[in-house]
């Protein structure tokens, strides 16, 4: 635990303030870009949900995950089938390339 004082305002830092205070809205506005913007050009890290591509590219990691194999145990085929009918019913042909 850290305490910081101000005049007559203390602080004390713990766990469940310094989270609260990185939760608020001005604090996360402030702190977060500079801090995804160090992670991505200096680490090369986008996020759980980003993957960081050749010449800073940015691709949504469960379509890269689906395209290069790395789908969860299910097979994508039935949810496809599905799909196509349910534009067949509403006269919408569906085209895949």
């Amino acid at each position: 635990m850290r305490v910081l004082a101000f005049g007559f305002v203390a602080i004390i830092l713990t766990p469940a303030t310094l989270q609260f205070a990185l939760d608020s809205p001005p604090v996360t506005e402030a702190v977060q870009p500079p801090v995804q913007w160090m992670q991505l050009t200096l680490g090369r890290y986008g996020g759980e949900k980003i993957v960081v591509g050749r010449d800073e590219w940015l691709f949504y990691r469960p379509d890269v995950d689906f395209i290069t194999g790395r789908w969860p145990d299910r097979d994508p085929l039935p949810a496809v089938v599905k799909f196509h009918e349910d534009l067949k019913a509403l006269d919408i042909d569906l085209v895949v390339v």
